[in-house]
């Protein structure tokens, strides 16, 4: 569980280390991850970034993953840990970085067992913090507390609104 100062909170670190590393208003980041707490963190931190979130099916081929990277032009990667590899071999030169992040961490200590015995054996990742360009939960302890950056809107940027039916 987590509560929503919490999230607020951790929105806020993961945008600041983007903006930290480049990522500036109207720059796409590509997401790799499943319906998890991550990839809702990570679509509130590339918007209070002032980037594009470009949210791209987890279960991808390598060859759809390719023609994501190239037909958005992401200029960063945030992706679920076991899709870093592919990412990475993929990586174009206008990427400034991927971000791999841990799926087990939200999960209930035996759906982190599982995850931890199937998925990621199966999968074959078994990367170590240096192997990674980032780790999201390296980047959310690092940047605790900066606080959301600041992004200026005109009245001339290009807004998607998305409105509910009742």
């Amino acid at each position: 569980k987590i509560t929503y100062y919490e999230f607020m909170r951790k929105s806020n670190s993961l945008a600041a280390a983007l903006a930290d590393k480049g990522i500036c208003k109207g720059d796409r980041v590509l997401m790799l991850l499943p319906d998890s707490p991550q990839a809702i963190m990570g679509l509130h931190a590339i918007w209070k970034a002032g980037a594009v979130a470009c949210p791209c099916n987890p279960c991808s081929t390598e060859s759809e993953i390719e023609n994501a990277l190239r037909y958005t032009e992401a200029v960063a990667v945030i992706a679920a840990d076991n899709m870093y590899s592919t990412v990475k071999k993929l990586q174009p030169p206008s990427c400034k970085c991927i971000i791999a992040s841990d799926q087990a961490e939200y999960g209930s200590a035996i759906s982190r067992s599982i995850y931890q015995l199937f998925k990621r054996k199966k999968n074959g990742f078994n990367a170590t913090p240096g192997q990674v360009d980032d780790r999201l939960q390296a980047l959310l302890r690092r940047y605790k507390d900066s606080g959301r950056p600041w992004i200026e809107l005109e009245p001339t940027d290009p807004a998607v609104i998305v409105q509910g039916s009742s």
